[in-house]
C-alpha cells in the first residue's frame, strides 16, 4: 500500500520552495504607468469660448478645398467647360457657410468666405450683407482688408450702388491695398458712370508701377481696362498702343494670357466681356470675330452704354473688309 501525501501538503511544500528562491527587486519587474495627461487648459477654454469651433473648422476646410478647385478650373480652363460644375460646388460651399454662421455669427473667417463665395456664385445682396457684417466686427481703429473692400466694391457696383462701390474700390486700390486688381475694377466703375476720362486718369499713371519683368494676370487686366477706356474715349491710337506694348512684353504668350486674364476678370456689367473680347480680336486682326462680338455688345440696348462706339467699330471693319474684297477682285498685272 502506497501512502499519498495530501494535496494541501504538496501545495505548502511548493510555496516553501518558492519563498526560499531569491526574488528580484521590484524595479526589475514592476511597470510604472504614468498618470493620464491633463487636458491642456487652452482646449478647455476654447470649448468654453468657441463651443462649435471644431465643427466650424471642418466646414472651413471643406470650403477652402472647393475654392481651390474653382480657382484651378479658372486658371487652367479645364475640367468645367460650361461652368455648371463650378456653380454647383459654389452652391454647396454656400450651404456649408450658412450652417457655420448659424453656429457662430461672429466668426470673421466665416463671413469673409461668405462674401467671397456669395460674390462668385451670383448672390450679390447676400455677399454685401456678409461683408458688411465682417466690417462691423472690426475694431474701430482697424481698416477693412483690401480684399474685403474690393469684393464690397464690385458687389455694390452690381447692385447699382456706384458711389458706394467706388469708395470701397479706392480703398482697395490704395498703396496698402491690392493695386492692379482694384484699379481695374475702379476703372470699370468710372466708365459705367460716364467718367471715362477719370478712368484714364486713374489707370494710366499706375500702369507702369504695377508690372516688372513679369506680367501678372491682374496687371494684364489693368492694362486691358486702360485700353478699353482709351477706346471708349475715342483715342484708338492710344488704345492699340497699350495693347502693342503688352504684345511686345508677352511675346508668344500674348493671346493666351489675354484670354486667361479676361476670363478671370469680374466685369460689371457682364456684357462688357463682349466689348473687351471684341477689342482683343480686332487688335489681333481677327476682324470677323471682332465684328461678331461688337454686334453682340450693341444688342444689349440700355445695358450697353457704349453701343455707339461698338457700332463705329463695326462700320470701320465693314469698310476694311470691303476694301480687301475690292483689292482681291482686281486683276493682277
Amino acid at each position: 500500500m502506497v501512502l499519498r501525501a495530501p494535496r494541501v501538503l504538496l501545495a505548502l511544500a511548493g510555496l516553501a520552495v518558492l519563498s526560499a528562491t531569491p526574488r528580484p527587486a521590484r524595479a526589475d519587474y514592476a511597470v510604472d504607468y504614468a498618470p493620464p495627461p491633463k487636458p491642456p487648459e487652452d482646449d478647455f477654454w476654447r470649448e468654453v469660448v468657441e463651443p462649435h469651433g471644431d465643427q466650424i473648422r471642418v466646414v472651413l476646410e471643406k470650403v477652402d478645398q472647393i475654392w481651390n478647385q474653382v480657382v484651378s478650373w479658372q486658371n487652367y480652363d479645364a475640367g468645367d467647360p460650361t461652368g455648371e460644375l463650378r456653380q454647383r460646388v459654389l452652391d454647396d460651399a454656400w450651404g456649408m457657410l450658412k450652417y457655420a454662421r448659424r453656429l457662430d455669427p461672429t466668426r470673421r473667417d466665416v463671413l469673409e468666405r461668405m462674401g467671397r463665395i456669395g460674390e462668385e456664385s451670383g448672390r450679390t445682396q447676400a455677399a454685401i450683407e456678409a461683408l458688411q457684417a465682417y466690417v462691423a466686427l472690426l475694431p474701430p481703429e482697424e481698416d477693412p482688408p483690401a480684399e474685403i473692400s474690393l469684393r464690397l466694391g464690385r458687389s455694390m457696383l452690381r447692385a447699382g450702388r456706384a458711389e458706394d462701390a467706388m469708395r470701397h474700390l479706392r480703398a482697395a486700390a490704395s498703396p496698402a491695398g491690392i493695386g492692379a486688381q482694384a484699379l481695374a475694377a475702379l476703372g470699370e466703375a468710372l466708365m459705367q458712370t460716364g467718367r471715362t476720362a477719370d478712368a484714364i486718369d486713374a489707370l494710366s499713371p499706375n500702369l507702369g508701377q504695377q508690372y516688372s519683368y513679369y506680367w501678372q494676370n491682374e496687371t494684364v487686366q489693368l492694362a486691358f481696362t486702360l485700353a478699353v477706356a482709351y477706346d471708349r474715349d475715342e483715342q484708338i491710337t492710344a488704345a492699340f498702343g497699350v495693347l502693342e506694348d503688352m504684345r511686345n512684353q508677352l511675346a508668344t504668350e500674348y493671346a493666351n494670357r489675354i484670354q486667361q486674364s479676361l476670363a478671370a476678370l469680374p466685369l460689371v456689367p457682364a456684357r462688357d466681356r463682349e466689348y473687351f473680347l471684341a477689342l482683343f480680336y480686332e487688335s489681333e486682326g481677327y476682324l470677323q470675330e471682332a465684328r461678331t462680338e461688337w454686334l453682340h455688345y450693341a444688342e444689349g440696348g440700355d445695358g450697353a452704354p457704349f453701343r455707339g462706339r461698338a457700332l463705329d467699330h463695326v462700320a470701320a471693319i465693314d469698310q476694311l473688309l470691303a476694301e480687301r474684297l475690292e483689292a482681291a477682285a482686281k486683276p493682277k498685272p
